[in-house]
């Protein structure tokens, strides 16, 4: 893991993207969604939001290279393509400038322990209290604390 960066082809999963890094070592990983069938090149291309975020930034931001076959045929990488459509591609414009077949992403520095757990709350009233005091404590919160809201619609009360 000298060069802390993978490549991975557009068709693959986050699910087989975490795997095959979780092979090669367990000190670095990808700051990625948590559904493991979601596609990579989508994922990248749209952003990318997931448990590691805050610390690092959207998946799309530890994006450091793409492969692109434009609409001539021809293939590109970041430089060939340039920078503009280098944002593009990651989520910076509507429209199609090709087909990427891989990407080419930073891997970040793990913690060495996660936790994890639920605070489940029902009623508009704990819900609401809840998500105030979040934006209260969140500004100012550690970088390796991620918080995050799930608000289903129910029953109306």
């Amino acid at each position: 893991m000298r060069s802390k960066t993978a490549w991975v082809e557009s068709g693959a999963t986050l699910g087989q993207l975490y795997s095959a890094i979780a092979e090669k070592t367990a000190r670095y990983g990808f700051p990625a969604g948590v559904c493991p069938t979601i596609g990579v090149g989508g994922h990248l291309s749209g952003g990318g939001l997931g448990l590691l975020s805050r610390k690092y930034g959207l998946s799309a931001d530890n994006v450091v290279n793409a492969l692109l076959v434009d609409a001539n045929g021809k293939l590109v990488d970041r430089e060939g393509m340039g920078e503009d459509v280098f944002w593009a591609l990651r989520g910076g414009g509507g429209g199609s400038w090709g087909v990427v077949i891989a990407w080419k992403i930073k891997l970040v520095k793990l913690p060495p322990k996660i936790t994890a757990f639920n605070v489940p709350r029902t009623g508009r009233n704990e819900i609401t209290k809840l998500i105030n005091r979040w934006q209260t404590i969140a500004p100012s919160a550690h970088e390796d604390l991620y918080i995050r809201a799930f608000v289903f619609g129910g029953k109306p009360e």
